[in-house]
């Protein structure tokens, strides 16, 4: 799946400021491994189950153009031409 997929390049790191966002999910989940995408900077936590939290990046740090857009698990993915896979980006309100 496109999830296990971008879940793959996460990092575990020690917990960073930006993880305290994610604090509560990790006691609800019984969260063990703080994680952070290298690309976007994004914190995540995944539990013990091997679910993956995470936060939405604000951009792509990437300039190669659309390749496709999948949408799974209620989540919009992005391809870039260069191969690489990507959250998208949220804002409240209406679209993407």
């Amino acid at each position: 799946s496109v999830s296990g997929e971008w879940a793959g390049v996460l990092e575990e790191v020690k917990p960073k400021a930006a993880h305290e966002v994610l604090a509560g999910w990790r006691d609800e989940l019984g969260g063990q491994r703080w994680l952070l995408d290298p690309a976007t900077g994004i914190p995540a936590v995944q539990s013990e189950d091997g679910t993956v939290r995470t936060c939405y990046p604000q951009f792509l740090p990437s300039h190669a153009p659309l390749a496709e857009v999948t949408f799974h698990q209620n989540e919009v993915w992005i391809r870039t031409s260069d191969g690489k896979l990507w959250l998208a980006p949220r804002i409240r309100g209406n679209g993407l």
